[in-house]
């Protein structure tokens, strides 16, 4: 494990910041866009956190349209989490880790009165 972990300092990819060029109003539009940015790239992230709408509105005074399921989610690398086995497989490594720090935050946020759309942050 610690050789890999050495090895990984070596990799370095870098690819433009997430920016679709139209405005995000709705999560599949975001899917869309995020989709055909993952595909070009070559890039696999997998949402490690989210906050579901009604949660929100429940905690929260600032209340978000109720046609957004989320109101953020996170997005990570897949090659920057480490995640315990959930198999009793026998690989003696896990591969997937290489320190990447990739990543990005999708929030809903308020743009005008009644106005939302999606935001990209934390990339």
């Amino acid at each position: 494990m610690d050789t890999m972990l050495n090895d990984s300092d070596e990799i370095e990819n870098t690819v433009p910041p997430f920016k679709p060029a139209s405005t995000l109003e709705s999560w599949s539009s975001f899917e869309d866009h995020f989709t055909k940015y993952k595909k070009k790239y070559n890039l696999k992230f997998r949402v490690r956190s989210s906050v579901k709408t009604a949660l929100h509105n429940s905690t929260h005074q600032d209340q978000m349209p109720t046609e957004f399921e989320w109101t953020q989610k996170i997005y990570r690398c897949t090659h920057g989490v480490l995640q315990k086995s959930r198999s009793k497989g026998h690989r003696n490594r896990q591969t997937r880790y290489k320190k990447c720090k990739a990543r990005l935050t999708a929030v809903v946020k308020k743009v005008a009165v009644n106005e939302y759309e999606l935001t990209i942050q934390n990339q």
